[in-house]
Order: structure tokens, then sequence, then C-alpha cells
């Protein structure tokens, strides 16, 4: 089954990417809670699907040292998921004014994605996501900050809640959920490379 990949990562030293459980997932409603685009348009989420498989990648706060380091190193496959057919979206909870400014320091320019936003965060709660003082403080978001810290990334104003965790979701053409991936801490997430791996396979599975 697509929903139980793992993919191995290239750095041998970080553990494989592991399709979570997505059972407490309310993708239905998900869907159709609203989201903020940088012009401050608020329309429901699958208005911005497209057609054709969708990655949705849940992204802490807008001013998050990992998710700079997480979004500069997945401009590199954007094109690749493109020429897969697969759309992309990338959803921050910070307040929209500061969309665009996010867009041009990532990387994310001229790019074919979709960059939104939703401060209430009730999507990441319907997407199952965790949200915890001890997720940002553990040791592993330590080590992470440490590392993305090391390779230039730079912490900014926090731009939304400080304490809510990221997520990748995969759909397939079906609108169901291929691969479900739930951060447990600060910059616990997979990287380009490993998410174009995940979905190259998934989708040689027939989504």
């Amino acid at each position: 089954m697509a929903s139980d990949i793992i993919v191995e990562l290239n750095n041998n030293k970080r553990s494989p990417i592991e399709s979570h459980n997505h059972q407490s997932v309310d993708l239905s409603s998900a869907l159709k809670t609203n989201v903020i685009d940088l012009l401050g348009r608020e329309l429901p989420l699958e208005e911005y699907l497209g057609e054709g498989p969708c990655l949705i990648s849940i992204i802490r706060h807008f001013g998050c040292i990992s998710c700079a380091e997480y979004v500069e190193k997945f401009v590199p496959v954007i094109s690749q998921l493109r020429e897969l057919g697969v759309n992309l979206i990338f959803i921050g909870n910070g307040k929209y004014p500061v969309i665009e400014e996010f867009i041009k320091k990532r990387g994310l320019e001229g790019k074919e994605v979709s960059v939104l936003t939703e401060p209430t965060l009730k999507l990441h709660a319907l997407l199952g996501l965790k949200r915890s003082v001890a997720s940002v403080i553990s040791l592993s978001s330590i080590k992470n900050s440490i590392r993305a810290f090391k390779e230039g990334f730079r912490n900014n104003a926090i731009q939304g809640s400080n304490f809510q965790q990221a997520g990748i979701i995969f759909l397939g053409n079906d609108r169901e959920i291929r691969c479900y991936y739930r951060s447990e801490n600060m910059g616990d997430n997979p990287f380009g490379d490993e998410i174009y791996s995940m979905i190259q396979n998934t989708l040689e599975d027939k989504v």
C-alpha cells in the first residue's frame, strides 16, 4: 500500500521517512477550511488543490529557522515535482501580509507554488498535527536548530504560532491521503530530495 511506504534518506545519519498513521485526520473538514492567500483572499483549501495529485506542506511560522531550512531545500525539486504533475501548496499560520516577504526571502518567486496561511490553527488540528511547548524545547528541536544555524539559516520574528509543528500531506488524484508525515519537533521533517523520492515511489504505486 502507498500509505505504508518507507523511503530511505540519502543521509544515513538520519532515520527513514515513514508515512505516519493518519486515522485521526479529518480530511474532508480540512479541505473545507478557509485559508488566506498573499492578497488577503479567503477561500476553502480545496479551491487551491488544482487537478491531479497535490502536496500540502504545512510549515511552522513564517519566521522559523527550521521552516527557512525546509523551504530553501525544497526549492530545487519544485520543477521536478511539477513535471510529475504534482500541485504544490505551502501553508503557514501567520498573518497574510508576511507571505509576500516569505516568498521573496525563500526563493519562491516565479515558482509554481501556492503560499497560504491559516492563522486560527483549525486546519492544523484537523490534519492531526502536533502543537505543544515541549515539541519546541526538546533536545531534538535544539539539535535541529543548531544544524540549521550552522548551515546559515536564521530565526526571524515569530510570525505565527511558535508551538505549532509541521507536516506533509500528499493527496492522490482521488483526493485520498497517499502519504502523511507529522513532525514531532522543530526541524523534524524530510527535505526536498527525500520528498521527491517519496512522491515518485507513491506515484509509481498507481495513485
